[in-house]
């Protein structure tokens, strides 16, 4: 699938993790969030001097490796529910 993105990604860094409405990029500028629907990029998280390493969806959370450590969120509408 083409992904359509007024913000630029640069330097993906690891592997990309998506569900069925949403891919998230971790970068060496954060982490990005695209919706597949509409190609819709947002800048989701950046600390300075901080990259993001690798992500990882499993069951409803978003695991983000970065070179400060490791975090987890929950995922918004992880159930498919437009709540």
């Amino acid at each position: 699938q083409k992904i359509k993105s007024r913000l630029p990604l640069p330097g993906l860094i690891g592997e990309p993790a998506w569900d069925e409405k949403r891919i998230w990029v971790p970068a060496y500028t954060g982490l990005y969030e695209i919706e597949r629907a509409t190609g819709k990029a947002k800048w989701l998280a950046h600390r300075q001097g901080t990259q993001c390493l690798a992500v990882l969806k499993y069951l409803e959370k978003l695991y983000v490796a970065t070179t400060r450590g490791l975090y987890y969120c929950d995922i918004p509408n992880a159930r498919g529910s437009d709540e």
